[in-house]
């Protein structure tokens, strides 16, 4: 039985294909995530992955999926032309592209302008963002998890080593006034927020 050699549109195709999922699923991610001042505070993952990584699958998938779909543009450029025949030259989608594009523009439009269809949408995505910061409790200031020890202890107006004696509570003994909360929370795996609530 002979088979057949290696095809690079079938290729192109598949890789496409499995860009374009991965943009999918990386895109539902973002617009369903907190917002990026609540990530780190709230030590918020999905799927184990933290939005950083998300973030990072969606910019290469979504660079692949462009040049993906632009060397599958290549491939079937001439059967892309014959869907703008004019009417009466056989198989003729002149009429639907035209609709499309105009759909388009007036999307791209109505985003930017803030009209409803694209604007319930992008209110939906805020809503949901939000939702997921209603049950924990706020930072105090901006980038709380940012601040070191000391940094907190002037901010709640207390001594350092009285923050620090809490931490040890929790069995964190080896902070110290420069020790940053964000660093403790990634080393002990315990959300900022949840330090900040146990030594406030």
């Amino acid at each position: 039985m002979r088979t057949k050699g290696f095809r690079m549109r079938a290729l192109i195709s598949v890789f496409t294909f499995i860009s374009f999922v991965i943009l999918l699923l990386t895109g539902a991610e973002l617009y369903v995530a907190p917002h990026d001042h609540a990530i780190d505070w709230l030590w918020w993952t999905f799927l184990g992955m933290d939005q950083d990584v998300f973030t990072e699958l969606h910019i290469i998938f979504g660079l692949l999926f462009l040049v993906t779909s632009l060397i599958h543009i290549g491939y079937n450029f001439k059967p892309l032309l014959n869907y703008f025949k004019k009417p009466g030259s056989g198989m003729n989608f002149f009429t639907e592209a035209v609709v499309a594009s105009i759909l388009s523009f007036l999307i791209v439009i109505g985003t930017l302008a803030g009209l409803p269809g694209p604007a319930n949408i992008l209110e939906l995505g805020e809503r949901v963002q939000e939702s997921w910061t209603v049950s924990y409790p706020e930072a105090p200031i901006p980038n709380t998890e940012s601040l070191t020890i000391r940094q907190l202890a002037l901010f709640l107006e207390v001594d350092a080593a009285t923050l620090i004696a809490r931490l040890h509570e929790l069995n964190i003994n080896d902070a110290n006034e420069q020790s940053i909360i964000k660093v403790i929370a990634e080393e002990y795996d315990i959300a900022p927020y949840k330090i900040y609530m146990a030594i406030k």
